[in-house]
């Protein structure tokens, strides 16, 4: 019995070696994309990612429509993530694509390159 446990050991390993080559790899292009799929199928209602500021990190949230959230350090994600859920809506991903632009903006802004309140703000995000 011992034999025959080792010996299908053996042939899964055989088997499946050539499906688990490279599958780390292929399980972070994955997840890399997964914001945008989901983007692209409109089940993406908000995006966020974070920008470096004079502050310390800040979290950024957006919808289609613009900026919804931006969040100073010391807050708790979970939290800022769970109002955005309870406000918003509860399809969030974390998408660095999605947030370029703001954060394109909030780096000229506070480099001095920018005057104006960087993206555009929405009380009513989703309609």
């Amino acid at each position: 019995m011992r034999t025959e446990t080792k010996d299908t050991e053996r042939e899964l390993k055989q088997h499946l070696a050539p499906l688990l080559r490279g599958a780390p790899e292929r399980s972070r292009e994955i997840s890399s994309s997964l914001p945008d799929l989901a983007a692209a199928e409109g089940l993406l209602d908000v995006a966020y990612g974070f920008a470096d500021s004079p502050f310390g990190r800040l979290l950024v949230a957006m919808t289609p429509r613009g900026l919804v959230r931006l969040a100073y350090p010391g807050r708790d994600l979970d939290e800022e993530l769970g109002e955005l859920a309870t406000e918003i809506s509860p399809r969030i991903l974390e998408s660095r694509r999605a947030t370029d632009a703001v954060r394109a903006q909030l780096d000229r802004y506070f480099d001095g390159k920018l005057r104006s309140r960087p993206g555009r703000y929405h009380e009513d995000p989703l309609r």
